[in-house]
This record gives structure tokens, C-alpha cells and sequence, in this order.
């Protein structure tokens, strides 16, 4: 006996599939539970109608991710941030930053599909990869700056001579020696 399985079946079969079943199997079991259906001619000439649709629409969506990927490739990101001596950045940028202004720029793509390996920890140009699709995966490039932001403390600093500062440290540290060793004079 012929039958269409309708569900995958562990060991006989996977939803779509044609196969020949003992008779008593696949009318008292697969038929019976609705696993599988007769294949008659009927029967088979639906399911080649149904999987030639869904051939049609997973092309349509291949398509529609393909020209998202074009729009995508044409912009970029540009992110901000406050650095520090050498140009080291204070924290990163992560998916979630990346998400937020992607939903900013009007893409509505989830975070699970920004494929990012680690947090970006460094200023420059970044490939980021994002996944629309099993098929399709753009490469979206965001660029990390670093920010002009006023420094509270360079315009009151108090320079001091090297001298001074040198007194200043062996003062520190012979107080705290002292006190964690109680050593009095």
C-alpha cells in the first residue's frame, strides 16, 4: 500500500513523502492516527500542487529578502561614543544597540537575526552580518566615532610639578604602611 505522510514519522517517513507501508500498518496506524493518507491519484497530484506553492512562496520571500539585503548594503550605521586615552572606548556596541537603531531607521529585523560574534570594542568601520533569511545574509556596515563630549576636569585641572606629586604619593603610601602595619613613630 502507497501513502502520502502528512507529519514525519521517526524511522518510516517525513511529511511530503511517497512510500510503500505493509497494508495492515499503514490502515490501522498511519491512517488511522493521521499520520499519512492513501495515495491515490487525487491525493498525489494535491500534494504536488501544494509543494509546488510552497516552492513559489519560499521564492517570493528569497526575492523580497534579496532586495531588503540591497537596502540594507546601501546604509550604514553610525554610533557615537565617549573614548578615553589612546582612543579606548568606554563600553560597546551591542545587538541591541544595533537593533534599536536599525527600528530607528524604519527596519524591522529581530535581534536574533543580527549575527554578531562579540560586542564591537573598538572605534572604525565593522561588517556587521544579519540573517533574513536561511539563504540570504547582508552585510551591514556601522561605523563607531569617537564623541565630542566636554571633559568637566581639563579646563579646572591643577598641574602639578613631578616633584610634588612624588611627596604626595610617598606621603599616601606611608600613611596607609603604617596604618595596616601599625608602625608608629
Amino acid at each position: 500500500m502507497k501513502v502520502i505522510f502528512k507529519k514525519d514519522v521517526k524511522g518510516q517517513g517525513k511529511k511530503g513523502e511517497i512510500k510503500e507501508v505493509s497494508d495492515g500498518y499503514g490502515q490501522n496506524f498511519l491512517i488511522n492516527k493521521g499520520f499519512a493518507i492513501p495515495a491515490t491519484q487525487a491525493n498525489v497530484n494535491s500534494l504536488q500542487k501544494e509543494t509546488e506553492m510552497k516552492r513559489l512562496e519560499k521564492n517570493l520571500l528569497v526575492s523580497e529578502m534579496n532586495e531588503l539585503k540591497k537596502k540594507l548594503e546601501k546604509d550604514s550605521l553610525s554610533f557615537t561614543t565617549k573614548t578615553g586615552a589612546g582612543d579606548k572606548m568606554f563600553g560597546q556596541i551591542s545587538v541591541k544597540q544595533i537593533k534599536s537603531e536599525l527600528n530607528n531607521k524604519g527596519y524591522e529585523i529581530d535581534k536574533k537575526n543580527i549575527l554578531l560574534d562579540h560586542p564591537i570594542m573598538s572605534l572604525g568601520i565593522h561588517i556587521v552580518d544579519i540573517e533574513l533569511h536561511k539563504e540570504v545574509i547582508a552585510k551591514l556596515k556601522v561605523n563607531v566615532s569617537k564623541g565630542k563630549w566636554k571633559n568637566e576636569y581639563k579646563n579646572n585641572a591643577k598641574w602639578y610639578s613631578s616633584r610634588t606629586m612624588c611627596t604626595w604619593i610617598n606621603v599616601f603610601f606611608k600613611e596607609s604602611f603604617t596604618k595596616k602595619y601599625r608602625i608608629f613613630k
